[in-house]
């Protein structure tokens, strides 16, 4: 509690114009106490420099690394402590067993973007610059699909973070295809929709509006041919000659529904044969007309 009030004090002093001095030395203190937030403070104003210190990459580093390790909220500091070994040859090469890249996995398990991204792509490109990690396109894969589409809407306003990962999701499908259709029909019965490829997960749906369509196609392809029967047998008399214009043109409606929708054959057959019907009737009541 006491460590706390310390850092609400801090705060109050670096939006009050104090003494920089004196604000350094708290933060100082509290950080040494072990206090997270003043470490990962401090982390960053090492990483870029300010009015505070100059810029010093590996002190940055130092105080990033103690921050991070006590993991809670701490996800941006893990990303950089991650950034920074490498950067500085800290443990290089580094390796899965390597205390950066536990962090940066820290970081990226609670969903840290650029360590998602960054993890995904050693899984799935393997050893790159100082790195040391074997190629793992099933836990690429974990990671490219960790966000889900709503929580990128909500980080990601530019869109930059979805197109790094529908990149890395592209270039896997192109050069693992297997891994990749094997992975998503795994995990194609998740509850919550995370970890679904669009092109894989939609085509469930897609199939069954498919389906659907064929069905109605059908139907309506059936309905065509009926209606021109019925049409048929409505008589030639003038007051049946505007029913069996209504069933012509409803047959032709049902027709043409089912050419959009796919069955074809049997639907157009229903929309000549009422095509007719209806000009056959027009023609009848142009004649009665006239006598």
């Amino acid at each position: 509690m006491e460590e706390f009030q310390r850092w609400q004090q801090i705060n109050v002093k670096l939006h009050s114009g104090a003494d920089k001095k004196e604000i350094l030395q708290d933060i100082q203190d509290l950080a040494d106490d072990g206090f997270k937030d003043a470490q990962d403070l401090l982390g960053s104003f090492y990483y870029q420099g300010n009015e505070y210190v100059q810029l010093d990459k590996r002190k940055a580093y130092e105080y990033y690394q103690k921050a991070a390790r006590q993991g809670e909220d701490m996800e941006q500091a893990q990303y950089r402590a991650y950034l920074l070994a490498n950067e500085l040859e800290i443990g290089v090469p580094i390796t899965e067993v390597s205390e950066s890249f536990q962090l940066l996995k820290m970081s990226a398990d609670h969903k840290f973007p650029a360590a998602v991204i960054e993890i995904a792509s050693l899984y799935v490109f393997g050893n790159q610059g100082k790195t040391s990690i074997k190629t793992n396109i099933r836990q690429g894969l974990h990671y490219i699909n960790l966000l889900s589409e709503s929580e990128l809407k909500a980080i990601d306003k530019k869109g930059t973070i979805k197109k790094g990962i529908d990149v890395l999701r592209m270039y896997v499908k192109q050069q693992y295809p297997d891994v990749y259709r094997e992975y998503y029909k795994n995990v194609s019965g998740n509850v919550n929709g995370v970890g679904k490829a669009p092109d894989v997960a939609s085509g469930n749906i897609n199939k069954s509006v498919s389906n659907s369509k064929n069905r109605l196609s059908i139907v309506m392809s059936v309905a065509s041919v009926m209606m021109s029967i019925l049409a048929l047998y409505a008589g030639s008399e003038i007051r049946s000659m505007a029913a069996v214009i209504c069933i012509a043109i409803l047959g032709m409606g049902c027709g043409i529904q089912g050419v959009r929708h796919g069955s074809k054959k049997i639907a157009i057959v229903g929309v000549v044969f009422n095509l007719l019907l209806v000009l056959d009737g027009l023609i009848k009541v142009c004649l009665f007309a006239l006598v």
